[in-house]
């Protein structure tokens, strides 16, 4: 049941990168990978407030999957890396992209 329930949450976390890069984007954040002016770092907490902001609140299950997804490195924040690596996982995973 454990393994199930595991897999379901990780299910629902690669659907909700999608969710996660429109709401960085839309909060503007994700413009700083464009420009390279300045290392992004972004905590649990940020994520929560731009998918809420944007429409997308997360449960407290649902946030810790989509954060264990893509904090890679497991510090506490999503660097640049970790979100390209994201953005990859996204595009292999066919999931919906948003224009």
């Amino acid at each position: 049941r454990r393994q199930l329930a595991r897999s379901a949450s990780v299910s629902d976390a690669l659907l909700r990168v999608d969710d996660a890069f429109y709401a960085l984007r839309r909060s503007g954040i994700l413009s700083q990978l464009d420009t390279h002016d300045a290392p992004i770092a972004i905590d649990k907490r940020a994520l929560a407030k731009v998918m809420r902001e944007a429409g997308l609140p997360l449960d407290g299950t649902q946030l810790d999957a989509l954060w264990e997804l893509m904090d890679a490195d497991r510090d506490g924040m999503l660097n640049s890396d970790e979100l390209l690596a994201a953005a990859h996982t996204r595009d292999s995973h066919d999931i919906r992209i948003w224009p």
